[in-house]
């Protein structure tokens, strides 16, 4: 028998939270239970359902009803936390539909039991069949608890199974005030099968993002390294963001691994760090090192993995080595019916690129894949640095765009038959990727 519990949150004239639940159902479902985030006026239900999971164990279904698309169900821990370690969230995970949003969180508190904080992973697709996921979160140096959270993030009803919050030793939260990321490649692990890996293609170069977050007030001489096989050209580095635009020319030096010559390019205190956050990437602001890379015409890429790495210095401080990979593909000759691939970009950071050349040849992908929006500005209003230039260059473009300003949404307006659902929402950057991604 199923067990229902309906939810209704609503934001009083107060500002407090309000919601109605039957919890009764706590200790059977191993201590998890709804959770909604005051201040959202976020409306679902939660529904237990006993064998949801292939039949041998019992599974919890979120289904959004009204108001901000973010509730979920929550485990107190109540181990007390103390030296370096970092605690995982797992779970077997699916939709429903084609717009289901899986994502987790964990809210931090002190030794008075004083929240620290939400910490929150970002939004993953979802397989339509049952898949494990798993986030990992390193706890702030003044944590004592935490709760952990699983969340749908969207319209479509998702469903968890199997779920468990579990602790290694880890290096808790970084000693160096700032960290790198490339995003979305360290993002779409949840989803791709574990691997930090992004394709793009030969012919139409599509950018990579390193974006930066971290404590500015304790930088002393701060430095990102990106290391790059020599067998790939690097054809644009910039900081994309008007006011705080750079284009790159960094000193590089070169080593051999594994038979394969690296150049290393180091950013020493580039200017957009000035508008650095202490604790989120700040990717609607374009505050990151954006690469363009594509293959020397000598290269071959066929069957090759090209692996990229990148870390953050400041003074003696050194972050951790992190890497990614990259796969080139070359672009199918009708690739708008293509079954097998589609293309996401993820915010109009990604099109703000140095070169005319550069910008003409990554069209070719983003109009295959039916992306044919541009925005002028960013969602906060400021500008790009060359933001009349592109519009120029767009309008020019054999297929018609449209250009939105400040408060324009970024749709991808025509999939051309590209397998997925008929309207795409432009939430993944640059992710070429096969069907046997969403496989469990």
């Amino acid at each position: 028998m199923k067990t229902m519990m309906k939810i209704w949150a609503a934001v009083l004239l107060a500002g407090a939270l309000s919601f109605v639940a039957d919890a009764s159902d706590k200790e059977k479902n191993d201590g998890w239970v709804p959770k909604f985030y005051p201040g959202l006026e976020a409306g679902g239900s939660v529904e237990w359902i006993p064998g949801g999971y292939k039949g041998i164990a019992p599974a919890v279904r979120l289904k959004w009803d009204s108001g901000a698309m973010k509730f979920g169900v929550m485990k107190n821990v109540t181990t007390e936390l103390s030296g370096l370690v970092d605690w995982t969230i797992s779970a077997q995970v699916k939709s429903e539909g084609n717009y289901g949003y899986a994502g987790a969180a964990m809210e931090f508190f002190d030794e008075k039991g004083r929240s620290l904080g939400v910490v929150s992973s970002p939004k993953p697709a979802v397989a339509h069949s049952w898949r494990r996921m798993e986030w990992t979160f390193s706890a702030p140096r003044t944590a004592k608890r935490f709760a952990a959270h699983l969340l749908s993030l969207n319209k479509e009803p998702v469903l968890y199974a199997k779920m468990s919050v579990t602790s290694k030793q880890g290096r808790g939260e970084s000693q160096i005030p700032f960290e790198v990321a490339a995003l979305p490649a360290e993002w779409n692990k949840d989803w791709n099968g574990g691997s930090i890996r992004m394709h793009n293609f030969v012919d139409s170069p599509l950018p990579v993002m390193f974006y930066v977050k971290g404590r500015i007030r304790e930088l002393v001489n701060p430095k990102i390294e990106v290391d790059v096989p020599e067998s790939l050209e690097v054809r644009e580095m910039c900081s994309p963001l008007g006011g705080y635009f750079e284009k790159f020319d960094p000193p590089t030096c070169s080593y051999v691994t594994n038979g394969e010559r690296v150049v290393r390019y180091s950013f020493v205190n580039p200017t957009f760090l000035k508008r650095l956050s202490a604790t989120k990437f700040r990717i609607d602001e374009g505050v990151c090192i954006k690469f363009v890379i594509a293959p020397r015409p000598e290269c071959s890429t066929e069957g090759r993995i090209f692996t990229i790495r990148y870390r953050t210095m400041d003074g003696e401080k050194i972050g951790d080595d992190k890497s990614m990979e990259m796969v080139f593909d070359r672009m199918p000759n009708h690739f708008n019916r293509s079954k097998d691939f589609f293309v996401f970009s993820w915010n109009n950071v990604d099109r703000h690129f140095v070169g005319d050349d550069t910008a003409n040849a990554a069209a070719n992908a983003y109009e295959a894949a039916g992306i044919r929006s541009f925005r002028r500005t960013l969602p906060n209003g400021a500008e790009f640095a060359r933001k009349k230039e592109l519009v120029d260059l767009y309008a020019k473009r054999p297929v018609k765009y449209i250009f939105s300003g400040r408060f324009g949404d970024l749709w991808s307006l025509k999939p051309c038959g590209l397998g997925k659902s008929s309207v795409q929402k432009l939430g993944v950057r640059m992710v070429v990727s096969s069907d046997e991604n969403y496989a469990e």
